[in-house]
């Protein structure tokens, strides 16, 4: 809905049938067919096709664990400033390995099977007895060079108070579909989500003196620790997403805080729910998804021109995390695109077995600079999508269209500077 109403606020028309060209693709869930016939540097298709290796349990956990091998073997540095895994990221238990499958077996006798499970957190930080995590926003908003955006979000909390004994999902799971379910829900769905400012308020209130807590600990420190984390998930996944010019992606990260006020990050979100039935979230889901959209066809437009992309002036919401070094950014001649049908490893499953070790790593990586640089890794157990995607396909008034290089597509008179 907040898409649609963006894009006929550009005077951009909404088209239906997915064998027309568009320029903006919105999918809740992806279709191969989508990236088959994408036209770098043309169109934008909303999710990395392969973003499961950072937004699923599994490819997250395996990424996590082969950053973690590979930095202990180049660098023994104890000062080093990536995080332990076990700091951040909850005991998990990948069911794809023997070892690991049998240890869960022993702890969880009779309990539903997935591919990856994890230990609750045990003593999680509670708000007036109920259990809560906070939603933060991870923008790709360019990938040809990388450019990622972080913004704050907002607090989810329970209907009814935490109960470690309860099997009532509702009180243990704080997402709103999950809420939805509790019979206190439509009296108390606007008490379920908190503005950050009202967390804020709430922890120099009630923590701080008694926790020994800066001033504004959740705007400095807890936020610092936030964007840590998932920098450093994007560097362990980064070698492994696709790469072309136009994919973009909005991503949802979710953390917990426990009563040591410890920073556990508790799962990583494609295609974050973008619902506004509450008050809060009519603020914020709004705003979040229109300046998105702002940043990636300004970032677009200065790429194809050769401008350099820094810095971006309509900044409100988003703070930059992480940007390629300025030789990338500064350039001076404009991409030079591919062309034809794209094809790529995610159009297919992989058959064969990952090797425990690269072959292509014969010499080991001097720097971490030097590992961002490393070739690929295939992906295991890589299912094919078939399910046709819930989508808004959008153009401009133009036919044929030609996406991003028309006057028409940008409006406002800041973009206008830029022609």
């Amino acid at each position: 809905m907040h898409v649609s109403i963006y894009c006929q606020q550009r005077g951009w028309q909404g088209i239906y049938d997915n064998t027309r060209d568009y320029a903006l693709k919105w999918c809740e869930s992806k279709c191969q067919e989508t990236y088959y016939h994408f036209k770098e540097g043309e169109q934008l298709p909303y999710q990395i096709p392969n973003n499961g290796v950072l937004t699923s349990k599994t490819g997250l956990l395996c990424c996590l664990r082969e950053q973690e091998q590979v930095i202990n073997t180049i660098s023994r540095n104890p000062n080093s400033k990536l995080l332990k895994r076990e700091e951040f990221f909850p005991e998990y238990l990948c069911l794809d390995l023997k070892n690991e499958r049998n240890a869960f077996f022993a702890l969880c006798k009779g309990h539903v099977l997935k591919s990856c499970s994890h230990r609750y957190i045990q003593q999680p930080l509670l708000l007036e007895g109920k259990k809560f995590d906070v939603r933060s926003y991870l923008l790709i908003a360019c990938k040809a060079p990388y450019l990622l955006f972080f913004a704050q979000g907002y607090v989810r909390l329970t209907c009814v108070n935490y109960d470690a004994a309860s099997d009532d999902l509702t009180v243990r799971l704080t997402n709103q579909y999950m809420q939805t379910k509790n019979s206190l829900y439509s009296q108390l769905k606007d008490e379920t989500i908190w503005r950050r400012e009202h967390f804020n308020s709430y922890v120099n209130e009630k923590f701080r003196k008694s926790k020994g807590l800066s001033k504004d600990w959740d705007f400095t420190v807890f936020t610092k620790r936030m964007k840590q984390i998932i920098l450093q998930c994007f560097l362990a996944a980064k070698h492994k997403l696709d790469r072309k010019l136009g994919y973009l992606d909005l991503i949802g990260c979710d953390f917990l805080i426990d009563e040591n006020f410890k920073v556990w990050l508790l799962k990583v979100n494609a295609n974050p729910a973008l619902h506004t039935n509450c008050e809060v979230l009519k603020d914020i889901i709004p705003a979040i998804v229109y300046e998105s959209l702002d940043m990636v066809l300004k970032i677009l437009n200065k790429c194809l021109k050769g401008h350099r992309i820094l810095p971006l002036e309509t900044l409100c919401h988003f703070g930059l995390l992480y940007h390629e070094d300025d030789a990338d950014l500064s350039q001076k001649q404009p991409l030079k695109l591919q062309s034809g049908l794209h094809k790529g490893q995610y159009m297919r499953p992989h058959t064969h077995t990952v090797p425990a070790w690269p072959k292509c790593w014969r010499t080991l990586p001097r720097s971490l600079v030097e590992l961002e640089r490393l070739p690929c890794w295939p992906e295991r157990n890589i299912s094919t999508l078939l399910t046709t995607p819930h989508m808004w396909l959008f153009n401009w008034h133009r036919n044929p269209p030609k996406p991003l290089q028309s006057k028409r597509v940008f409006t406002s008179s800041e973009d206008r500077k830029l022609e």
